[in-house]
């Protein structure tokens, strides 16, 4: 069940620079639980997100739009249920079911880009 872990970290770091995705999806990787969780960026990442950020020495206050600043979509989450990956764009729940489409390398949201 790692691997939905991974994938889901894998997930948030496609919008964050390519020099700081690996460090990231390590941290990120290390705080998720094994269960169902809710990650969100509404306008500013919080909770696992904003730690795994620091963690990774990326600069983000958490407050004032700073999601922002490192390129995460505002509105955008990511939930585990039922070991299955849901996402989402905009307002509402977290539905659409997390595919390889979902992720692009040279994402149009990464701000090196």
């Amino acid at each position: 069940m790692s691997d939905l872990n991974l994938r889901a970290a894998k997930w948030w770091a496609q919008w964050l620079p390519k020099d700081k995705r690996a460090r990231f999806v390590a941290e990120l990787f290390g705080r998720l639980p094994e269960n169902d969780f809710w990650l969100y960026n509404d306008y500013d990442p919080d909770d696992l997100l904003l730690e795994a950020l620091h963690a990774s020495d990326i600069e983000c206050r958490g407050c004032m739009f700073s999601g922002r600043d490192i390129g995460f979509p505002a509105k955008s989450g990511l939930a585990r249920r039922d070991n299955v990956l849901y996402i989402k764009f905009g307002y509402g729940a977290c539905q659409v079911p997390l595919t390889d489409e979902h992720f692009q390398e040279d994402h149009p949201h990464d701000p090196t880009n």
